[in-house]
């Protein structure tokens, strides 16, 4: 932007993603390069994203992983690129985990554990419906989940490894929905404070927690969790904070990139983006695992205003070859500690 002042914020917006999803590039590297450089990337861009997603969706050298006892390989993520955000680096990784087909069976129905009609409810649709073991394997246990769940809920070999990355003392999931994340973060913590606004929601989560049998390991509070942040209601209690917060919907994933400037969330009489709630979450912890889309702009999770840690790491989730979600990870602990 210093070098070539004639250049349009839209060509910078669309060179900086391109920057991040394509091919990670040293800041010495554009600097170097000339405007017609840059006028022949913004040209092919388009073709350049299409042929590159689809190359990071097939990831033909990847293996999977046996099983989730194997937590010390499942932690090792490969490198893709390194790219400097103003005095910012932005880390891309991505990791393996375990296969959804191994959720795919259905349970024995002889089982004495099963415990819920397992009738699809009609407000359901079918897609998520035949997805519902990846959300939680022990479903038909009564597992209970409003509409909305149905497609935010993280899908349970997704949790389990962030659980494993999130590992604490005490953790903060400012956005925990019916607790499929804020589940698996008892097995790794030794307590979870689990923050949503909506009762319901709230309701199936203690639930849904009860039939894991670690409902004693999270204290459930209901409320805004963006004013709780911004009022330091947990500053100097927890050690991490998780936010996975509502992406606005399905039609996120036809998006070709997801903006965090493009989702506001209520708080009080204001509003606040999802790339405001960054920096709001480090008012409780400089430590923030940020759940995010897979075709997020990775350069906007860098843009922020970090700490004595200037690093950012963006893991992939590989699961049958394919990205699926991805976690920005801010501060020392979640990232050095690797």
């Amino acid at each position: 932007r210093i070098q070539y002042r004639n250049i349009d914020d839209k060509t910078i917006e669309i060179l900086s993603g391109a920057a991040s999803i394509c091919f990670p590039f040293r800041r010495d590297d554009i600097s170097s390069a000339n405007e017609i450089v840059l006028a022949r990337l913004h040209s092919f861009m388009n073709d350049v994203l299409s042929y590159r997603r689809e190359e990071i969706d097939k990831c033909p050298d990847i293996s999977t992983f046996e099983g989730r006892e194997d937590t010390e390989n499942d932690l090792n993520a490969q490198v893709l690129g390194i790219l400097m955000v103003g005095s910012n680096k932005l880390i891309t990784t991505k990791v393996v985990l375990e296969p959804f087909s191994q959720y795919d069976a259905v349970p024995d129905t002889n089982s004495n554990e099963i415990m819920a009609d397992t009738l699809r409810p009609s407000c359901v649709e079918e897609k998520y419906w035949d997805q519902r073991y990846r959300l939680f394997s022990r479903f038909d246990m009564g597992i209970k989940l409003d509409q909305e769940s149905w497609y935010s809920v993280t899908p349970e070999v997704i949790a389990e490894h962030l659980a494993e990355r999130c590992r604490c003392e005490v953790i903060l999931d400012v956005f925990c929905g019916s607790g499929g994340n804020a589940i698996q973060f008892a097995y790794t913590c030794e307590r979870v404070f689990a923050v949503d606004i909506d009762a319901e929601k709230l309701e199936n989560a203690k639930h849904n927690a009860r039939i894991y049998g670690v409902e004693d390991r999270i204290e459930f509070i209901q409320g805004n969790a963006i004013e709780m942040l911004k009022n330091g209601y947990f500053k100097d209690i927890v050690d991490v904070v998780f936010m996975s917060p509502p992406w606005g919907g399905p039609s996120y994933a036809k998006k070709q990139v997801f903006d965090l400037h493009s989702v506001n969330l209520s708080h009080g009489h204001q509003n606040v983006d999802l790339f405001d709630l960054i920096s709001i979450a480090f008012e409780t912890s400089p430590d923030v695992a940020y759940f995010l889309p897979r075709n997020v702009n990775q350069v906007q999770c860098a843009q922020v205003r970090l700490g004595p840690c200037k690093e950012v790491e963006l893991e992939h989730h590989i699961i049958s070859e394919k990205v699926k979600t991805c976690v920005a990870y801010y501060g020392e602990f979640l990232i050095s500690e690797r």
